[in-house]
């Protein structure tokens, strides 16, 4: 038991006393002030230097408290599956907004895509580029720099669609062709270790 729930029982003297008011504090199903804390938490949360599965791990664990304190009662039985539908996206939409800086490459590659994906999707993609990060040593430059190209290809492809010429674009924001306001590093910020003189 949790030290501060511990401090609240401790001096029941039956079993029957503890779990009442346990389940008085937080098995209420309808606890909405659990649910706003938990939703709070969910939105506030932070990657922390955490590593990519324990970050993961706590953003499900609030998911399924607010699921618990906060149900969804369905109408019909394809309800459910809709909800979670709806709500994934947000939930994978907060697990990115909390990355840590170093993942800011492939956070930019995933919003550029049209939808966002599961937030299983989501959490195997930052598995790979942590292993990526985490396996660079002597040629950490080098590397990076080539994993940056290649995830700037992948970003320019994913957002724009696939053309032979991209002249046509233009960026309302530092007028300049190639490329649109959308995806422009001066306003949205370089990749790391990118060198803004090649293009």
């Amino acid at each position: 038991m949790e030290p501060s729930a511990r401090e609240q029982v401790e001096t029941m003297t039956s079993v029957a006393e503890v779990w009442s008011s346990l389940e008085t504090q937080f098995a209420g199903k309808s606890n909405k002030m659990q649910a706003n804390r938990i939703l709070h938490e969910l939105c506030s949360l932070k990657q922390c230097s955490r590593s990519v599965i324990e970050y993961a791990g706590e953003m499900k664990r609030l998911y399924r408290d607010l699921h618990y304190y906060h149900p969804f009662e369905p109408l019909d039985k394809r309800d459910l599956a809709i909800h979670h539908k709806w709500f994934e996206p947000i939930v994978s939409k907060n697990f990115l907004d909390g990355l840590d800086e170093k993942f800011n490459l492939r956070r930019q590659i995933i919003f550029s895509n049209p939808g966002l994906p599961t937030l299983e999707d989501v959490v195997s993609s930052l598995l790979e580029e942590e292993t990526c990060l985490t396996g660079e040593n002597g040629d950490n430059q080098k590397s990076e720099d080539a994993r940056a190209a290649m995830s700037l290809q992948s970003f320019h492809t994913s957002s724009r669609g696939v053309h032979a010429d991209n002249k046509k674009w233009f960026c309302d924001y530092c007028r300049r062709k190639g490329h649109t306001k959308e995806n422009c590093f001066n306003l949205h910020g370089f990749p790391p270790n990118w060198q803004q003189g090649i293009s």
